[in-house]
Parts: C-alpha cells; structure tokens; sequence
C-alpha cells in the first residue's frame, strides 16, 4: 500500500528533476539569425501593464522584426499609448472589429493579428508580459536549434500583493509537480504536454497546419488546445522555463487573482474526472501532511513539503514569501477549484467584461 510520504517522495522526485532538467530560455544559445519575426500582442484596457512591454521591446535585440498590436474595444488610454510607440518604427496596432458568435476575444484577437503578419516566426505575447533584450533572439535561436515548430514559454511571475503571493505560485507548483518539462520535447506521449498563452512562438507555415487559432476559437485555455493539436500533428515542441528573460505580473490583487484561477481550473481539464484526482492529489501531497504532522509530530511530512516549495520557487524564480502561505494557499486552492467547477457547469464566468462562457 502506497503511503502517504511515499506520494509526497515521488511528487518532490518529480520537482526536483525539473529543478535538474527542464528546459531554460535563459540558457539557450543567443545566434545572429536573420528570420524575419511578428511580435503580436492582442490587448484590452491594458494602459497600466503594457507600457513595461513596450519599454523592453524597445531593448529586443534581434533586429529584423514586425509588431503588431490588436486594440480589442479598449475604453481606457491603451490605443493612444500603442499609436504612439508605434510611430516611427515597423509597428501598428490594428483597430478590433466587432467579435464574432462562437469566438472569444482573446482567440480572435490572435487570429485577426496573425492575418496581418509576415514573419517567418509568429510570436504571440500577452500584453502584462516583459521581455529581457534577447528573450526573442534566444526563441528564434532554440527554434532553430531544434528544429521544433512551436515553442511555448512560462514566464517567472512577479508577486506583489498578498493574493498574488496566495495563488499565482500555485501554478508553478501544479506545472512543476506533476510534468517533467523535459518530456514535452523528447517524447510524444500526449499526456507530456503544457503550454502557456502569455508566451507562445509558431513557425507560420506550422501555425497555419495546425488550423491557427480559428481551429481554438472557442476554447477557454486556448493554449493547451493549440499545444493538443501541435502533438496530434506530430509536431517538434518544447515548453521552457522563462525566468531570467521572460517575466509577467498576471494580477494586481487576491480578487483578479480569484477571477483568473476561476477562469482557467475547470476549463483546462475540461472534465470533472480529469480535474477531480489533480484536486485531490494536490492536496494529499501538500495538505493533508500537514494535518498528519499535527497528529503525529512527524515533521518529515513538513520538510518534505517544503523542499518541494523551493525547488519550484528556484526553478522559475519564485518568490520564496509564498512558502510561508503554503496552508492558505492550498486551503484557497480547493475553494477556487470547487467555484471553477460551478462556474462552468452553469456557464457562469466572465473576463475583462466579456462572458468567457
């Protein structure tokens, strides 16, 4: 019978081979490349977060590249601050049309973007996201490297208020703990897949077979559906780790931070037996332990746990403050996964004003 310290061993094992072996876009070659490279950016009332973008884009250090921007019905100062970069440079932003049935925003906004595109390499980015000066140079140069037709990005997350600190590690726990990002590249198994939207990287003519985001219009975690079908096509893929180059302050608070975990739970496992047994191991390999030391006072359970949250935090450049949460976090985890869960059985959940079901 497997106990309990034997789940937490094999989960930390897990962890501590990412620590080892994942995959790093700080450590890839820096190359001179001439691939023409569109930089596409779909953006929303963004006026606060994507200026830190612009500014890092003006440092990118590979030279022959498009940016295209996708003004999606912004209310706030987010055009005006586009136009104005964009003046002078090989840049503009694209004025959004209005959203068509069956789609969602961010999807279309992608979609309009890579029909404008030129570029050799398509790189979607998210508008909270910041880049070092080569973290594109680097893309091109991995891509290159080996030959893979879609490389996907997790940036180190930046923390600042309490509920960032609360739930935004949780998905580097959930990433590191469960997948050895090494197996994305090197193996085709599909269960070996992870993706993220906020960094996304296509050869065109791949993005184009595999349907662009046209063939995704509908999905809520659109990038695990795009990485799906990147492997059914027995695309070359690799999923990295960013930190060090590629860098994003998702929320500004617990309640957007509560929003966002609502929005994406549920919907990225799409079925309550899939979605069921990652709630419950997650917390029988880092609650429960805790409880379990209470009763018996072994404190192995509590070393365990806690090695397990710094190798991940070290992995991607983690804020270590997080660790002293541990028990809150994991506590607001299983209330988040329940309300992720109801929410999307009654359709019932909503992103930046738009209803995503």
């Amino acid at each position: 019978m497997v106990k309990l310290i034997d789940l937490q061993i094999i989960f930390a094992g897990v962890a501590l081979l990412n620590f080892l072996t994942a995959p790093r876009l700080r450590n890839a070659k820096n190359q001179k490349h001439n691939i023409f490279v569109s930089v596409l950016v779909p953006a929303r009332n963004e006026e606060t977060r994507i200026p830190a973008l612009l500014q890092s884009l003006e440092k990118n250090s590979h030279g022959n590249t498009e940016y295209l921007f996708y003004d999606d019905h912004s209310t706030d100062g987010t055009r005006a601050i586009l136009e104005e970069w964009c003046h002078g440079k090989n840049a503009r932003v694209i004025k959004g049309s209005a959203l068509p049935s069956g789609w969602l925003g961010k999807n279309y906004a992608c979609f309009e973007l890579s029909k404008e595109a030129q570029g050799n390499i398509l790189i979607f980015i998210d508008a909270d996201v910041v880049l070092s000066a080569n973290a594109i140079a680097k893309t091109v140069s991995r891509i290159e490297q080996k030959n893979l037709q879609f490389l996907s990005v997790f940036p180190g997350q930046i923390t600042k208020s309490f509920g960032e600190l609360l739930l935004v590690p949780l998905m580097d726990l959930l990433l590191l703990s469960f997948l050895p990002l090494l197996f994305v590249r090197i193996t085709r198994v599909r269960s070996f897949l992870a993706a993220n939207g906020q960094f996304m990287a296509f050869r065109s003519d791949a993005y184009e077979q595999i349907g662009t985001h046209s063939a995704v219009r509908h999905a809520v975690v659109e990038d695990m559906a795009l990485a799906s079908i990147v492997r059914q096509k027995r695309m070359r893929m690799e999923t990295m780790l960013g930190a060090g180059e590629v860098s994003c302050r998702m929320y500004n608070n617990l309640s957007d931070a509560w929003k966002g975990f609502q929005k994406n739970l549920f919907p990225g496992f799409k079925s309550l037996f899939r979605f069921l047994p990652l709630v419950s191991v997650m917390l029988i390999i880092f609650l429960f332990p805790l409880v379990a030391c209470l009763i018996t006072g072994n404190w192995l359970y509590v070393g365990i746990i806690a090695l397990h949250r710094l190798l991940v935090s070290a992995s991607n450049g983690g804020d270590l403050r997080s660790l002293w949460l541990h028990p809150i976090a994991l506590a607001a985890f299983a209330v988040a996964s329940f309300q992720s869960w109801q929410n999307s059985r009654k359709g019932n959940i909503q992103w930046k004003d738009r209803n995503v079901f």
